[in-house]
């Protein structure tokens, strides 16, 4: 009882030509798409690239309700280019909020950057000095 043939799929025998090749394709792209949204995340430098949506702590006092992170996550950020300020005491989960968003966004294979603020206001100090038109 050894592995066979490593080429032979003896599920698809019983398929008919067609269908083997759509599954294929379907599988190619399905193996693309999650390629692509890994690599968006791999970019995007995110401090905690396992954050999610569904993992928020939605205890009373953070003023975070589920529907709003909903809506959040279902934003299109493409074609409604919106910008979200997270404002908490140190400790209030604002790195992890935007994670958790910005991934989201990453999975509609939208492409994200992650900055501190304080970093991004350092990149954009020298964009400007550089002479260049930003």
């Amino acid at each position: 009882t050894g592995l066979g043939d490593p080429h032979r799929d003896d599920g698809n025998e019983t398929l008919p030509p067609r269908q083997v090749v759509t599954s294929a394709g379907e599988g190619a792209v399905r193996s693309r798409r999650i390629n692509k949204v890994d690599k968006l995340i791999r970019q995007a430098g995110f401090p905690i690239p396992g954050a999610t949506v569904a993992e928020v702590d939605y205890r009373d006092g953070r003023g975070i309700t589920p529907v709003r992170m909903r809506r959040y996550a279902d934003h299109d950020w493409r074609s409604d280019a919106t910008n979200l300020l997270i404002i908490s005491p140190t400790g209030g989960g604002k790195t992890y909020l935007s994670c958790a968003l910005a991934i989201g966004a990453c999975q509609s294979e939208h492409s994200v950057l992650y900055f501190r603020m304080d970093d991004l206001a350092r990149r954009l100090a020298i964009a400007r000095g550089d002479g260049i038109a930003h």
